[in-house]
């Protein structure tokens, strides 16, 4: 038997790779095949060569466990997007996108998910669409249905750094002053019955 080759990878942390669609804490019901799935989708920008070569080769390895030496020319492609191209849908990506590749990353089990002292995150608020992450991922072969490729499960995700947050979230602070007392305890008699 051929031995296996590896397909695990943890992208790099001084890379500034970012996370959106940020699903670890509960899962998520994938539209594509009706599961229950943890994901995220990470944002990593296309001068970060370490993450891009060691997706790449993971990528590589994967096809050639699946296909052996005659991987499908289908199948012949990474799991990353391209951030800077027209939707599906002829749209225009939002911002954060531009000079970036983008990959979806999913697991049917829970994900670790810890902090920058690799402390476990429990909360959902503390870790957001936005914050920098560096996340280790297994690459793996599919065909299924006349379609091939090669995708990443999300293994495990890490904080490095808190970021803006994406997808028009916002902070209350930002969106609200404080109240004065009286503004506070005014009611009026707007919904009074005569």
């Amino acid at each position: 038997m051929t031995k296996k080759l590896s397909t695990r990878l943890v992208t790099d942390k001084s890379e500034n790779i970012r996370c959106s669609f940020l699903h670890v804490f509960t899962p998520r019901l994938n539209d594509l095949n009706g599961k229950m799935q943890y994901s995220a989708q990470l944002l990593i920008p296309k001068k970060a060569k370490n993450t891009i070569a060691a997706i790449k080769q993971a990528s590589t390895n994967a096809l050639k466990n699946k296909f052996g030496e005659k991987v499908p020319k289908s199948a012949r492609k990474t799991p990353l997007r391209d951030g800077d191209e027209l939707t599906d849908e002829g749209e225009e990506r939002p911002p954060e996108y531009a000079g970036h590749w983008f990959m979806n990353v999913s697991n049917e089990r829970p994900v670790g998910v810890v902090d920058e002292q690799v402390t476990p995150m429990l909360d959902s608020g503390e870790f957001v669409s936005g914050d920098y992450v560096r996340a280790s991922l297994n690459a793996f072969g599919y065909q299924q249905k006349g379609n091939s490729g090669v995708s990443c499960g999300l293994m495990n995700i890490q904080r490095v750094r808190k970021g803006e947050p994406l997808g028009g979230s916002t902070r209350p602070e930002d969106d609200f002053d404080e109240l004065e007392e009286a503004e506070a305890d005014d009611q009026s008699d707007f919904f009074d019955e005569d």
